[in-house]
């Protein structure tokens, strides 16, 4: 027995799980497989063979429908042929009876049967009376179209003394008319016509019932197009319609329908959606083990080779990446950030603040960052943070922070990205310092443009200096000289010195080259000793400088030279305008003045010349760098302007003068820190 047991124990070799499963399912495998493909092709064709039903069942009750319609409409306009005939016989014995003619037409256009107009002519073609009256948009008949042969319809009728149909023809506002024509006979003899004129459209939407126009688009059409249509949606099926000769009128006219694209049904999706999803199950379950396998297998080789990637990607970068814990403890630094601070990651990974490659002189201030951003108080725009290297220099760094979650929604900490700024602010420093050598040699240029002008203003007090000590010297050689007699000589030559002095003075506060610094000034002091420096070159080319500046002014917080450079700038563009201009009085106006005592309340100054004004043309560039409209302008003064002012808060901006000429507007805050770039 124990040998008989061992020869029949089956012998299970060392197969890869994979595929000893292959290999043992074989046709089992492919049966469900093929069970559930004739199953969905079963039911495919079930739901083919259902949907072709209800196309043939909404084909035949289109068919039925629109057969009763043209019924309908054949009925009404039979039965107003009647009437217009019956109307015809009323009016034949006494062509003077027009006074019946009005109540049995408007009888008739009261039933909503499409009609328009009622007419009667004469035996000549004379319009008798009409119903209602022609007005200027009112078509008549013969006037829609002369390829229309209306004549031709009028003799048809009369010659067959019936009711004759006319050709349909298009009017005005997209509708189309056709005339039904009645003629009159009285004692035999022609006698007149009754004429009724349809409208296509109105006769569709009085004909055509609210429910037939819930299921199809009836129109009426002929070889030339959609005479007119009733509809309520949009939405077309162009395969489901049907048409029928529209006779009357005839002449070519059809009636046709067009179903609507009929909704698909929802019983009938969620029908097909939990048929799919069943066997979408079925396939699945068949699949489950097999796929599992696989995707674990994929889902390792996919972990390390994104492992593999994100790891070569974190190496090249050019930014910094820190990890940090909620408590501060930083998990993870890439090569970058290494490379920013010299230190290596195992010197840096777990350190907590302060950390060592932290600026000794900004500890407080790199405390309250760090602070911020566990806090989750960071600015969403990033800050300025500045580190040491590990070889001493600064680091200068702007660093966003954001935060880290885990797979599980779990927030475990923070991630920051570290950009080194250090070129970036060398650059910006660079940058200023340029620019106040830009703002100092404007202003030479500007001393240089106005020396000779300086020259004659020095000269004036020089000479009477010179004059008056002459006459001294001649007195003092009199004998009979007395010292009351020089007092008011030698009190004019010091008046005369310290006019001078002023003026030298105030061209080397212009001209000399200082760093910007803030302090409280006042601003009408400013705009007066701009002024002044302009004063003598105003005088060379007849301009008045003219100032109202208020004196509750309230003092402002700004680098004294280079708010004057600006008001010099403007006042000389301004007396540089009118040089040439041919007015009567030339004079520059400078207004100055506060607009309240709100804490957010401006300094409104205007500098309003009356000469050429801008150009439409060049107003999108006066203030760009290098711009000028003068032969020998370097065009950076009203550049200047503006990076000065913008620099103090302020706002200048250019607007044209109603007199002719231009106005400057600038604006600066009252008071307040202000800081102005060093």
């Amino acid at each position: 027995m124990s040998g008989m047991h061992e020869a029949v124990t089956p012998h299970i070799p060392n197969t890869p799980p994979l595929a000893a499963i292959s290999a043992a399912s074989g046709w089992m495998w492919w049966l469900p497989r093929g069970a559930l493909v004739f199953f969905l092709l079963s039911l495919g064709a079930l739901l083919w063979i259902s949907k072709r039903s209800d196309i043939e069942d909404q084909r035949v009750t289109l068919i039925s429908d629109m057969l009763w319609l043209e019924q309908d409409i054949h009925f009404h306009l039979t039965r107003n042929e009647e009437q217009l005939q019956q109307l015809a016989s009323d009016l034949a014995p006494d062509t003077a009876r027009s006074r019946s003619f009005e109540p049995q037409a408007r009888s008739l256009l009261a039933n909503q049967t499409g009609l328009n107009q009622v007419a009667w002519l004469s035996a000549s073609g004379a319009l008798r009376v009409a119903l209602p009256a022609p007005t200027s948009a009112t078509v008549m008949v013969g006037e829609a179209s002369p390829a229309i042969p209306m004549a031709e319809t009028l003799r048809l009728a009369r010659a067959l003394a019936k009711p004759v149909y006319s050709p349909a023809y298009a009017v005005v506002m997209g509708d189309a008319q056709f005339e039904v024509h009645v003629p009159q006979f009285a004692n035999g003899r022609y006698a007149g016509m009754i004429v009724a004129t349809y409208s296509v459209r109105r006769m569709l939407d009085e004909l055509v019932p609210w429910w037939l126009a819930e299921r199809y688009r009836v129109s009426v059409a002929n070889d030339g197009g959609i005479l007119g249509s009733k509809s309520a949606v949009a939405a077309i099926n162009s395969q489901m319609s049907y048409q029928i000769p529209f006779d009357p009128p005839g002449h070519g006219l059809i009636l046709r329908a067009e179903a609507y694209e009929q909704k698909t049904s929802l019983a009938r999706n969620l029908l097909i959606f939990t048929v799919m999803a069943l066997a979408g199950a079925m396939l699945w379950s068949l699949w489950a083990l097999r796929r599992h396998m696989q995707w674990r297998l994929a889902a390792e080789q996919a972990l390390r080779q994104e492992y593999a990637f994100r790891t070569a990607m974190e190496n090249s970068l050019a930014t910094g990446l820190r990890a940090r814990d909620l408590e501060g403890r930083i998990i993870y630094v890439n090569p970058a950030f290494c490379r920013m601070v010299g230190y290596s990651a195992e010197e840096i990974v777990g350190s907590s603040p302060p950390m060592p490659y932290w600026d000794p002189d900004f500890l407080d201030a790199n405390q309250q960052q760090s602070a911020s951003v566990l806090a989750g108080e960071a600015p969403t725009q990033g800050f300025e943070s500045r580190l040491q290297h590990k070889d001493g220099h600064t680091v200068h760094t702007m660093v966003h922070a954001a935060p880290l979650i885990d797979g599980g929604g779990r927030h475990f900490g923070w991630l920051s990205s570290v950009l080194d700024i250090t070129e970036a602010k060398r650059l910006e420093h660079h940058a200023r310092q340029q620019e106040e050598k830009l703002q100092f040699t404007a202003r030479l240029v500007a001393m240089g443009e106005m020396a000779s002008s300086l020259a004659h203003e020095l000269n004036q007090p020089l000479a009477a200096i010179s004059s008056y000590s002459t006459g001294c010297l001649n007195r003092i050689e009199q004998a009979d000289i007395q010292q009351s007699d020089l007092v008011e000589a030698l009190q004019k030559i010091g008046r005369q010195a310290q006019r001078a002095g002023a003026v030298i003075r105030r061209i080397y506060a212009f001209a000399r080259r200082s760093e910007p610094r803030q302090a409280s000034c006042n601003l009408g002091e400013i705009i007066a000793d701009a002024a002044g420096l302009l004063e003598a070159e105003a005088r060379k080319h007849g301009v008045e400088i003219r100032l109202d500046i208020s004196a509750s002014l309230p003092r402002i917080i700004g680098d004294r030279v280079l708010l004057e450079q600006i008001f010099v700038n403007l006042i000389k563009n301004g007396v540089e305008s009118m040089q040439f201009a041919k007015i009567r009085f030339r004079t520059l106006e400078i207004t100055a003045n506060y607009s309240g005592q709100d804490p957010e309340a401006q300094l409104c100054v205007s500098v309003m010349d009356h000469g050429c004004g801008i150009a439409a043309a060049d107003l999108d560039k006066i203030f760009l760098p290098f711009f000028t409209t003068k032969p020998e302008g370097m065009g950076m003064g009203l550049n200047i302007c503006r990076s000065i002012i913008e620099s103090h808060h302020g706002r200048l901006w250019y607007e044209e003068n109603p007199a002719g000429g231009s106005i400057f507007r600038l604006t600066l805050p009252a008071g307040g820190d202000l800081e102005i770039p060093a």
